[in-house]
């Protein structure tokens, strides 16, 4: 009965862990990496080949403790409180075809040291109403697919980016590219 219940959560996920009595599944996974959650699951290393995760778990995160490049890979962060971040002095490049969207964090460490550093050439996209998705690592280039046609950012890190003043105190606006979520909102 376990494996078969480990099988669907694969096929789900494709990626899945058993654990004591947890299964760790549906969650946004890259190895080698450190998986850490809310509730005190251990951390683990492998190396494993996939192309989709999925963080849908509440407060579900993807650290990277190592610098890397991400090319054709897609993270979901549906779960409240989902994070894919950048710990120590790291550099993550999201490489063209990769995609994150959803809702969460983008680049913030959870045990801040160093300087991490965010560069996208991908996609990033708050695609899910209402909801903020927010890029905070310590410096981030954007050079990446754009398909929103204006929005308002709240800058957190160093950015690299066409921008303009916005109308409130630390608000800018990227006028006619796109896509860049900092806790965004449209603007009408």
């Amino acid at each position: 009965m376990a494996m078969r219940r480990a099988q669907q959560f694969r096929e789900i996920s494709r990626l899945s862990f058993y654990i004591g009595r947890e299964y760790l599944w549906a969650l946004f996974l890259l190895f080698p990496a450190v998986l850490s959650l809310a509730l005190a699951v251990p951390a683990m290393s492998a190396t494993v080949n996939w192309t989709d995760a999925t963080g849908n778990w509440n407060n579900s995160r993807l650290d990277y403790f190592y610098s890397t490049t991400d090319r054709g890979k897609t993270f979901n962060l549906t779960g409240s409180g989902a994070s894919l971040g950048i710990e120590q002095t790291n550099t993550l490049t999201l490489g063209t075809g990769t995609i994150v969207q959803g809702q969460g964090s983008v680049g913030l460490a959870q045990f801040p040291s160093g300087t991490s550093t965010l560069n996208n050439q991908g996609t990033i996209s708050a695609n899910i109403n209402a909801i903020t998705l927010s890029t905070n690592p310590n410096n981030f280039t954007h050079q990446g697919t754009r398909d929103l046609p204006r929005i308002q950012l709240l800058l957190q890190g160093n950015v690299i980016e066409q921008l303009v003043q916005g109308p409130e105190p630390n608000t800018w606006i990227l006028i006619g590219l796109g896509l860049v979520m900092f806790a965004y909102r449209r603007i009408k």
